[in-house]
């Protein structure tokens, strides 16, 4: 399935905005517990686009309250806080995976281009007789890429997420 989209870019102190195109491309392989998604940016403008390209992916897992069941991996990177409903920013990732050990899930995400990880808990507040409560609803994960697009130029990523069993 390919999505797009025509719109515009105005970076900070330009006059006017950059006309861009963005296509995201999402694939499933048959017999798979795999996901492909495919961005595609294109620089339809005169001049060079230089901006911030990001993704967001909300994700539940049953992994609130400090469950340390429930995790962030990053390939090569040993994070301060590693819980899935932790917050923290993790520069040049290319590999890591989200997961719960008690329900026996893990899906890794493979990028072939190295990104910016933000990642936070995804928190409602409620009132109680007992006062406000806050309650994990799951976690945001947003990519980030830094984009140099001269006029009439593309950039595209690739991201596959793979299922696996956690052991």
């Amino acid at each position: 399935m390919t999505l797009a989209r025509d719109g515009q870019v105005k970076p900070a102190g330009a006059l006017a905005p950059l006309p861009v195109h963005l296509q995201k491309t999402l694939f499933v392989p048959l017999g798979e517990e795999k996901l492909i998604v495919r961005y595609t940016i294109h620089n339809k403008g005169q001049s060079r686009l230089q901006t911030r390209f990001a993704c967001e992916w909300n994700v539940h897992l049953l992994g609130g309250g400090g469950n340390e069941q429930a995790y962030y991996r990053v390939e090569g990177q040993k994070l301060e806080n590693g819980r899935f409903d932790s917050t923290g920013e993790v520069p040049q990732v290319q590999q890591f995976h989200i997961g719960d050990s008690w329900i026996k899930q893990d899906i890794g995400f493979s990028l072939d281009e190295p990104a910016t990880l933000w990642r936070f808990s995804i928190e409602t507040v409620t009132g109680s007789e007992a006062g406000f409560e806050r309650n994990h609803q799951g976690s945001c994960l947003t990519l980030l890429w830094p984009l140099l697009l001269e006029a009439n130029q593309s950039w595209n990523v690739t991201i596959t997420c793979t299922g696996t069993s956690a052991s």
